[in-house]
């Protein structure tokens, strides 16, 4: 959607990044929606299990550096097109996480 913003500050100032999401932890994967499909993670001595996904709220259309909201507020559309869900569009998971020994 970004397309239709010819002038480069306009586009700054309505972009989207990964900050929007709050991730505490991201997946760089060659597959897509990579955390859908992990039923466990372990970093370290720390056990993380998956208890349910996310559903995304307009705050993830909010440029945080600008304190901007995209007017059409994107990302949501775009994701309901691939991430829709009768409890929202889903885009990221809730773990439970366990500390484990050594």
């Amino acid at each position: 959607m970004l397309a239709q913003y010819s002038n480069p500050e306009e586009r700054d100032r309505i972009k989207i990044t990964s900050i929007a999401f709050r991730p505490n932890i991201v997946i760089d994967s060659e597959f897509a929606y990579e955390e859908d499909r992990m039923q466990e993670a372990r970093i370290g001595n720390t056990l993380m299990r998956i208890v349910g996904f996310c559903s995304r709220c307009k705050a993830v259309a909010n440029n945080y550096d600008t304190n901007d909201r995209n007017p059409e507020l994107e990302p949501n559309p775009t994701l309901n097109k691939f991430r829709k869900h009768e409890l929202g569009t889903l885009f990221g998971t809730y773990h439970q996480v366990e500390i484990i020994g050594s």
